[in-house]
Formats: C-alpha cells, structure tokens, sequence
C-alpha cells in the first residue's frame, strides 16, 4: 500500500473516533442536564425517564438496520447520512418549545429519532 492509502486509512480511523466521542458525549451530557432540562420543561423525574429512555429505544431498534444499511449502501454514505440525521435531530432537541401541552410528546419524538440516528455509528465503523 503506497503512502497515500496508508494516510487515509488513519485519517479514516481518527474520523471514527472523533463520531463515536462525540456520541459518546451526546449520552453523558444528556444525563448531566437532567436538572435544567426538567426545570425547563417542567418534567417529573418519570417523565424525563420517558424522555431518556425514547433516546435508547431508537438506538436499540436501530442497530441491526443500520449495520443491513452499511452492508447494502456502504459504510462511508450510511455513516454520512446517519451523522447528518443526528445532528439535524440534535438540533430539534433544541428547538422543542417548553410550557406547551405536547412539549413532553415532542421531546420523546425527537430524542427517539435522534437515537436512530446514532445507531448507524458502531455497525457502519465496523
């Protein structure tokens, strides 16, 4: 393998890492904001169990369709959409408003399609 392919097979590899980190970060700071995000919202810490667990069910559902989508399209294109849908729905998490009736239904939505979103992250990497 001439130098060139050995530099993007690195360059490959660090991408990987800095996506999964920062999935990884996605999860932990979601737990760390439990108080703000309850206050906000004004959530019960049940429903914000609802809310965090949405965000899991999506990623539970979705690992195995998302590894069939890396085998079918390839992992490069998967990954890329799949990091694109997450940020789009990272984005909505911020733009769902609070004090409204389906606020609580909204969030739950969101966070579920943001953690399929997620899910193509380790079965398209590997």
């Amino acid at each position: 393998m001439g130098i060139f392919g050995h530099r993007v097979r690195w360059l490959l590899i660090f991408l990987m890492f800095v996506i999964s980190a920062v999935s990884f970060l996605d999860r932990v700071n979601w737990s760390i904001a439990v108080l703000p995000i309850e206050q906000t919202f004004h959530l019960t810490d049940i429903q914000f169990g609802w809310v965090f667990s949405a965000w899991a069910l999506g990623y539970a559902i979705f690992q195995a369709p998302s590894g069939h989508l890396a085998d079918r399209f390839g992992a490069r294109k998967t990954l890329a959409l799949g990091t694109i849908w997450w940020a789009i729905f990272t984005a909505l998490t911020a733009l769902v408003p609070s004090g409204l009736s389906v606020s609580l239904a909204l969030m739950i939505g969101v966070r579920f399609l943001l953690g399929a979103g997620e899910a193509v992250v380790y079965p398209a990497s590997n």
